[in-house]
């Protein structure tokens, strides 16, 4: 089955282990925001939050199954 896993990007560590252990069992993973870094100094804050919302979309859309976290606080405010 093909997993998005969602949830806070402060809870991106925690929630990477997680997605591991579904691989393990034999998913597919493709919440790709799990191994992102940080905002590549030539894009603008607007293209690259635009850049990553389109790319989530694509991700979501291509999932059977999509997992909230809701453990974590949302600190970003974004």
């Amino acid at each position: 089955m093909k997993v998005y896993v969602s949830g806070s990007y402060n809870e991106q560590k925690r929630l990477r282990d997680e997605s591991h252990k579904l691989f393990a069992l034999g998913h597919s993973i493709t919440s790709t925001w799990l191994n992102e870094t940080k905002q590549p100094t030539y894009l603008t804050e607007y293209q690259w939050y635009r850049k990553l919302a389109v790319k989530d979309l694509a991700e979501v859309a291509a999932a059977d199954c999509i997992i909230l976290d809701l453990i974590g606080p949302i600190v970003t405010g974004k």
